[in-house]
């Protein structure tokens, strides 16, 4: 079960920067449950003008439903023993989880107004991710490392499936533009602000439920590659970047590199000491090769490196632990270990770094679940999610740079220049 109870979530909302307006929200108690009812729902037609928070004054009656249901309504719920001698998350049972079966109906109102501009793509018949419909005449969106080789196809809402194809790609934000021959189809509506952290979201499906709930909880950020070293420790005693160790195997080791060098420059750019050295470093992917200025003795060559993921460097110089200066108390803290947390409660995307722009959310979802909207409570998209990047983070390009990215893909398809 997510640990986090909804409850804790509601607070978390509460406390957002965004004043929440005062209305009296139309819900009856089912079950335990509130049911918001049909005339509530922030999307139908609005026969009163929009409120001075920016969305809908329904929109703003669902949101304080839920407030009020999770703020108030809720430890009634739950039995005084109970209460006494368990946690409120045991006390609520997994139902009330933020992807309990409890929350995710709430929003289902919210999960059906959208649904139809959700697709879910297929490869050789395995689900492999979501998709968001971006124009009516068959195109879609999705995450792009995620469609392997093989036979593509696209289910739309109601269940019929159709053959697709990948018409252009952008890698620097792992999205696919995909076409289907389909016409009528229902577009996502974008999100004309920013959202903000402690704002509800949820990941539609095809279903009538969404696929999650989450709270946004960093705002818009660029999220660095994943990092990659050359293989080296730096002498800490020293101003000048020179070198105190050298890991056998590895790219710096491979280049010819020796303790006592000195690094002076990194792709033409002088480095002025070991932090400077090792920001610049920071910018590099695995695979990537640099060219080093070193000074050995009185001689000064470039030297071409190539560099290795942090987990198979650490794991070869540390056997497995956390170098100095890494954390976990001079050395402690496995990097699998690390790994193995971020992995708990779902399977985390093949590629979930290095991301020009992204949002970052609580939502709990399987990798196959990204590639589609994530959707906030005026059932505008506020984002695509892109990865499923921790136990408590997934990421979503901001709906700003999806729609250029939108635009500049649909350019390239109709140039027949398909991926960049």
């Amino acid at each position: 079960m997510h640990a986090v109870a909804v409850g804790v979530l509601a607070c978390r909302r509460a406390g957002a920067s965004r004043p929440v307006d005062r209305a009296t929200p139309s819900m009856e108690a089912v079950g335990g449950m509130p049911r918001i009812e049909t005339g509530t729902f922030p999307f139908r037609a609005a026969r009163r003008a929009p409120s001075t928070s920016g969305g809908t004054p329904d929109a703003t009656i669902f949101r304080l439903a839920l407030t009020i249901w999770l703020l108030i309504l809720l430890p009634f719920q739950m039995p005084v023993a109970a209460a006494e001698r368990e946690t409120w998350v045991e006390a609520l049972g997994p139902e009330f989880a933020t992807d309990g079966r409890a929350v995710l109906r709430a929003f289902k109102p919210l999960a059906e107004s959208v649904r139809a501009s959700v697709v879910a793509l297929s490869v050789n018949g395995t689900n492999v991710a979501l998709g968001a419909i971006v124009d009516p005449d068959g195109f879609l969106i999705t995450k792009a490392s995620e469609l392997k080789a093989g036979k593509l196809t696209c289910k739309l809402v109601g269940g019929k499936t159709w053959p697709a194809t990948v018409v252009a790609t952008d890698t620097a934000n792992d999205v696919a533009l995909v076409k289907i021959e389909v016409r009528g189809l229902k577009p996502v509506k974008w999100a004309s602000a920013e959202t903000a952290v402690g704002d509800w979201v949820i990941t539609p499906s095809l279903e009538s439920v969404p696929a999650a709930v989450g709270i946004i909880s960093v705002p818009v950020r660029r999220i660095l590659p994943k990092r990659a070293l050359i293989g080296v420790l730096l002498d800490t005693n020293s101003g000048p970047a020179r070198l105190a160790r050298v890991t056998p195997g590895f790219g710096a080791d491979k280049a010819g590199l020796k303790p006592g060098d000195v690094v002076l420059t990194v792709n033409g750019k002088n480095v002025a000491g070991r932090e400077e050295l090792v920001n610049v470093l920071r910018e590099m992917e695995e695979g990537q090769v640099t060219t080093l200025r070193i000074r050995r003795d009185e001689m000064e060559s470039d030297y071409r490196v190539e560099m290795t993921a942090e987990s198979t460097v650490m794991a070869a110089e540390f056997g497995g632990r956390r170098g100095p200066g890494r954390g976990g108390g001079g050395g402690a803290g496995g990097v699998g270990r690390t790994d193995r947390m971020n992995r708990m409660g779902s399977t985390l995307s093949d590629r979930a770094e290095n991301f020009e722009l992204a949002v970052q959310h609580d939502t709990v979802l399987e990798a196959w679940q990204c590639g589609g909207p994530v959707i906030n409570l005026d059932g505008r998209a506020v984002g695509l999610n892109i990865a499923r990047a921790g136990r408590v983070a997934s990421y979503a390009l901001p709906a700003t740079l999806v729609e250029r990215i939108i635009h500049d893909l649909k350019l390239r398809a109709k140039n027949g220049e398909g991926r960049p």
